[in-house]
């Protein structure tokens, strides 16, 4: 694992860039955990390597299991990349505009269940402007490129 400086801090309090470092690292983690277990890794062994139970392996593998944002890039891992100084602004806007959003939607276009309902890609920079990991102007410009 390679540490490398930030591209520069993009959020005005530090305490923001921290909070959404520490979000990226938890997200890491579950996702690394993810992977050792699939591939036969027993939790124990796990548990072990994070020094931690193997309680915690199984509670951890239950968040990893149910995180959207574990399973891959999503437009929140970005922005929390962006917020921690992993990104430039540039390449945040980028990589934004090439993204293949997606929308909110119901599976039955009937129902109001809420199981039935899947959040859209742009929820995400919906929640990174209300969290404070891309500003007001971000959204808006994203928002005039993607519509």
């Amino acid at each position: 694992m390679t540490i490398t400086a930030p591209v520069r801090p993009p959020a005005a309090d530090p305490l923001t860039a921290a909070r959404a470092a520490k979000e990226l690292a938890e997200v890491r983690l579950l996702r690394e955990a993810l992977r050792a277990w699939e591939a036969g890794r027993p939790q124990v062994a796990i548990a072990e390597a994070l020094g931690v139970s193997q309680a915690a392996v199984s509670k951890m593998l239950v968040r990893a299991r149910l995180a959207p944002e574990v399973a891959g890039d999503t437009p929140w891992e970005v922005a929390l990349r962006y917020a921690a100084g992993e990104l430039s602004h540039e390449q945040m806007i980028e990589t934004f505009t090439a993204w293949p959003w997606t929308h909110d939607r119901f599976l039955d276009a009937g129902s109001a269940w809420p199981e039935q309902y899947v959040r859209g890609s742009w929820q995400d920079v919906v929640r990174a402007a209300n969290e404070g990991y891309i500003s007001r102007q971000d959204y808006a410009e994203l928002f005039e490129r993607t519509a």
